[in-house]
């Protein structure tokens, strides 16, 4: 049929079942209906008015005669027809409903000095230049019928397939939305969501403590960064930052700073360089380049930190990181090879369709040759209603407590998935283990739900796109202590209090005319995911000494960022996680991996793993890249005789890939890439410990491999 653009499909996992489509008990035999939800696609096609209105009409007609026939050349339209639940035109309900808008709208408007609505308006996206051209004009001209303006202009990023721009309303006009929902603006047949903006947020706080500790001042840095950090403006003159962050702010976002506003970025920067200064005072010995991309908001009761809700979030990370590696852009740090982005859209959950932002990143990787590391999110941020009194929790001793509070957050699962961009499939999507290196008494009233070898209640549960692992890694995320609510004797709160353990403590913005250093004890994917990027560096320099020594050369430039990513993923293990609790919780049994991904990914790393070698471990590194149908055999000899004694040995494989992407299909991967261990590799270790190999292979999909791999035998 002419006049149709294919535009996505997108895969959805629970639709109800009927008479027509279900789930079978016995596939052979072709019989008894099986009860539940059945997984399903959904097809997003765009089409001029005539194939539109001809498109529906044949659907109602075959819906009233499923034998009818259809004119020459249709035959494949009805053949489609057969296995279709509904066709539809996009509508109303899919632009706002789906996306959190009308919430935060309704929100803003309780507000009343607030005279104006900023939000994004996601379109479809077309091909054509001339179609996009136009629809930018349609868009303007409805948006200024209603009072309001488009704020800068529009953001085209043709290979993620995104096409957006910023809208502002009055206030009138957005009550009239959400009372009537059928302004003309929302009928655009061309626009795909309306999207609430400036959602990335993180409260500041009033107290913070004092460091009295010495830290070790390193003589030499070496200036060029191979970390980055996108994030808050950070006190750059901090006793514990001074000399070791390369800060870039084109868009002199500082102005709007004051010393206090500046505490996420100062706190991420100070967990890049040192770690968690509980367990760690040595900086890492390497600048690390900061990008402001958020801005300081003061309110009424308490100043925040956020992504100004004026500008379009993606566009802001295309350009700072084009700002990094393209001449024409500046090319400002070129080395880097790490990106830290400790943030998390809470509007913009990963269900089905991976959003425009961890496509943009997934892009980026392939294209500059870069790793981001990204927070998964954070959840339950105020507390968790534990369905008895907090006394009667109390009584419960700390494994029943442990598995009651899991028990309650897997029931609450698909309320607590991860977080845009943390679905991205090139990229290390980071947890929270509620651990760090603090120590803590607690106060009467005052509780630790559960202990420092299980997930952080306030971190998302995965999975990612295909049900891929997600979260990837898990790593400390500090813990805070919780107490009973005086208005609901079944809410556990947290009890914030920066300026006490426990909790990863790093450097928080001080007074210059004060004696003291001051510092937080935070808690959350932020820090863990801060503290990954302690570890890459740490990597980096290892990597870097290796090379010197093996072959006295640099490491090749465009596998930097997958050995680092080969080497953080390498060491990780399920070792130090009590994952009997979590399958109790579960209720699974037997060795359950596949819902264990869900909690702890491929685990906690240990990059001592890969470090240093000992008189039993070897741990070896190669990289390279493949066009489609090729393969890499590698051949390595045994490091000693098992034939001679009976020995404990295990072999781990670790393969790390950046995969270019085919947005707008559920697919987008492009195709399949993997290794196996073949004929007597395969009887060394004939027991898989760990990851389930199912899930592990769901992520193997490559169209050119240009990888990293590490082997470690022990």
């Amino acid at each position: 049929m002419s006049g149709l653009e294919w535009l996505f499909d997108v895969v959805i996992p629970e639709i109800p079942s009927d008479d027509d489509f279900h789930a079978l008990k016995n596939k052979k035999e072709q019989e008894e209906r099986k009860e539940g939800n059945i997984s399903g696609k959904v097809y997003c096609v765009m089409t001029d008015q005539l194939a539109l209105k001809q498109l529906l009409s044949l659907w109602k007609e075959y819906m009233a005669n499923k034998d009818m026939k259809f004119d020459r050349g249709l035959a494949g339209i009805r053949d489609v027809f057969d296995y279709l639940i509904d066709v539809r035109p996009w509508g109303i309900q899919d632009r706002l409903e789906e996306t959190g808008v009308l919430q935060v709208w309704q929100e803003e408007l309780e507000d009343p000095d607030i005279q104006t609505i900023t939000f994004e308006i996601e379109f479809f996206f077309r091909k054509s230049p001339a179609k996009r051209t136009e629809i930018i004009k349609t868009v303007t001209r409805a948006v200024q019928e209603l009072g309001g303006r488009i704020i800068g202009s529009d953001c085209c990023i043709e290979e993620i397939a995104y096409h957006a721009v910023m809208a502002e309303l009055p206030r009138i006009q957005i009550q009239s939305i959400i009372n009537h929902q059928d302004v003309a603006l929302v009928r655009i047949e061309n626009i795909m969501f309306f999207r609430p903006s400036g959602q990335i947020v993180f409260e500041q706080y009033d107290d913070r403590a004092s460091f009295n500790e010495e830290v070790n001042i390193l003589m030499g840095i070496y200036k060029e960064p191979i970390i980055a950090l996108f994030d808050g403006l950070p006190q750059e003159n901090h006793p514990l930052l001074q000399g070791l962050l390369l800060i870039d702010d084109p868009d002199d976002w500082s102005q709007y700073y004051q010393v206090d506003d500046r505490q996420h970025g100062t706190s991420m920067a100070s967990l890049i360089a040192y770690g968690d200064l509980n367990n760690n005072k040595q900086p890492n010995n390497r600048l690390i380049y900061v990008r402001p991309i958020m801005k300081p908001y003061k309110g009424l009761n308490r100043s925040t930190e956020l992504v100004p809700s004026d500008i379009l979030f993606v566009d802001l990370i295309h350009r700072s990181v084009r700002r990094l590696f393209e001449k024409q852009e500046g090319a400002v740090a070129p080395s880097v090879r790490v990106i830290n982005l400790s943030i998390g859209d809470p509007y913009r959950p990963y269900v089905n369709l991976i959003s425009p932002l961890a496509r943009l990143l997934d892009w980026l990787s392939m294209e500059y040759g870069v790793l981001f590391v990204i927070s998964a999110g954070n959840h339950n941020l105020q507390g968790v209603h534990i369905g008895m009194s907090v006394d009667e929790y109390k009584k419960l001793d700390i494994k029943e407590q442990e598995l009651h509070l899991l028990k309650i957050i897997n029931d609450n699962a698909r309320h607590q998935r991860i977080l845009s961009p943390s679905e991205s499939i090139n990229n290390l999507t980071i947890g929270a283990m509620y651990s760090d290196g603090s120590k803590v008494s607690l106060l009467p009233r005052q509780l630790m739900p559960i202990q420092d070898k299980l997930p952080s209640p306030i971190s998302p549960i995965g999975r990612g796109h295909a049900n891929a692992i997600k979260p990837d890694l898990i790593y400390h995320g500090g813990r805070k202590r919780m107490v009973d609510s005086p208005l609901d004797s079944t809410f556990l709160r947290w009890v914030e209090s920066p300026s006490n353990p426990p909790g990863c403590l790093a450097a928080a913005p001080f007074n210059p005319l004060s004696s003291d250093i001051s510092v937080i004890y935070s808690h959350g994917t932020s820090d863990a995911a801060a503290l990954i990027s302690h570890e890459a560096a740490i990597c980096y320099e290892t990597l870097r000494d290796i090379f010197h020594e093996q072959s006295n050369s640099d490491i090749p430039y465009e596998y930097v960022a997958l050995l680092i990513k080969a080497m953080l993923a390498h060491g990780a293990s399920w070792d130090k996680v009590d994952i009997d609790v979590i399958k109790t919780a579960l209720g699974v049994s037997g060795r359950g991996q596949d819902f264990l991904h869900k909690w702890i990914g491929y685990g906690i790393p240990d990059t001592s793993r890969v470090k240093e070698c000992t008189n039993n471990r070897i741990t070896l590194i190669g990289f390279g890249s493949l066009a489609n149908g090729g393969a890499h055999i590698y051949e390595l000899p045994l490091p000693f005789n098992f034939a001679t004694k009976k020995v404990a040995r295990t072999v781990i494989i670790s393969l790390a890939y950046f995969t270019p992407t085919i947005p707008g299909r559920h697919k987008y991967r492009s195709a399949q890439l993997w290794f196996s261990l073949e004929e007597e590799a395969a009887r060394l270790t004939p027991n898989r410990l760990e990851a389930d190999w199912q899930a592990v292979t769901r992520e193997h999909c490559n169209m050119k491999f240009l990888g990293g791999i590490c082997i470690w035998l022990g």
